[in-house]
């Protein structure tokens, strides 16, 4: 199975990717870099431009990647291409989180209260 699958991008979050990657290598980021990283770190960067709720570390484990390294590919990346990723949705991940850990109802509403009080909402 292929990255897309295993993390269930859409079309254009793949689009984005390879977009992102080509730009990388334009910049000449692949020297002295891993390939994976940089894939890693584009993958991201779609994904946080469309608010696809993945972490790095994430993707970095679905191909087996170094998510350290590909942290510092993003950060060159976003440096590079001038570009300010947008904020984390914090909802989003919350949400996320609460469905894998299977928790409903008044937990939930407890723990979004808890973030929007820590994010200052």
């Amino acid at each position: 199975t292929s990255m897309r699958d295993k993390l269930h991008l859409t079309d254009a979050a793949v689009q984005r990717s390879a977009h992102n990657y080509r730009k990388a290598l334009e910049l000449n980021m692949a020297k002295g870099r891993s390939i994976k990283a940089l894939i890693v770190a584009s993958t991201y960067a779609a994904c946080r431009e469309l608010s696809t709720p993945k972490t790095i570390q994430e993707i970095a484990q679905t191909i087996d990647a170094d998510a350290v390294f590909a942290a510092r590919c993003f950060r060159l990346l976003t440096r590079r291409l001038k570009w300010s990723p947008p904020k984390v949705d914090v909802d989003t991940y919350l949400n996320r989180l609460a469905n894998i850990m299977t928790i409903k109802g008044k937990a939930y509403m407890t723990a979004l209260e808890i973030m929007n009080i820590v994010t200052g909402r």
